[in-house]
């Protein structure tokens, strides 16, 4: 969560020109939205368990890198996370 909220966020907040609490919210929209649900809805980060966190993570790295040529490091990359 401290990655997450250190790191992934922020940096897809600078390039777009996001609060981070806008980008989070983007980023749910993108990669937990429940279209299926009546309404259609978002899903909460906070209910996810690690390993769907952790997914939800590498989906977003995946998308940063492919659309938009943002490198997001791992965790392992950064210093203090």
């Amino acid at each position: 969560n401290r990655y997450y909220w250190g790191v992934v966020v922020p940096m897809l907040g600078k390039h777009f020109g996001y609060t981070k609490s806008e980008m989070h919210e983007a980023l749910k929209w993108q990669f937990l939205r429940k279209p299926e649900a009546d309404p259609p809805t978002v899903g909460s980060t906070r209910k996810l368990s690690t390993e769907e966190f952790n997914n939800y993570i590498e989906s977003i790295q995946v998308w940063a890198a492919s659309e938009y040529s943002i490198v997001i490091p791992d965790p392992n990359e950064v210093e203090g996370v």
